[in-house]
């Protein structure tokens, strides 16, 4: 399976970029309460903000409530058989980030 995953230079440089490519989108309202400490702690309070198709894949932004960094998730839907003829889903893969909201916008890190 990892052999099907997106490789480097898959998500553009800005995040901009990403959500004018995104298709079949839907956005959650999300407050954001401006920088707190636990974004310099690499303890993010991350929840799903948009999803949509990119590039034939189902990709999930979660943004920081704080600081405003996003990460990107594919959580295209690979059914794949197993023993007993149940079907399991992939997991999420983190694909990955985008920096808080800055004066050069977020860029892709």
């Amino acid at each position: 399976m990892e052999g099907n995953l997106p490789g480097i230079g898959f998500l553009p440089p800005r995040l901009d970029a990403l959500l004018n490519a995104l298709r079949s989108v839907t956005v959650r309202q999300v407050l954001i309460r401006g920088w707190g400490s636990p974004c310099a702690a690499d303890e993010h309070s991350m929840v799903d903000w948009i999803t949509g198709m990119y590039r034939a894949r189902y990709i999930v932004i979660r943004v920081c409530e704080l600081c405003e960094a996003a990460e990107i998730r594919d959580r295209t839907t690979a059914i794949i058989p197993v023993v007993g003829g149940r079907m399991q889903s992939a997991p999420d893969i983190l694909l990955g980030w985008y920096s808080g909201a800055r004066r050069s916008q977020r860029v892709y890190s």
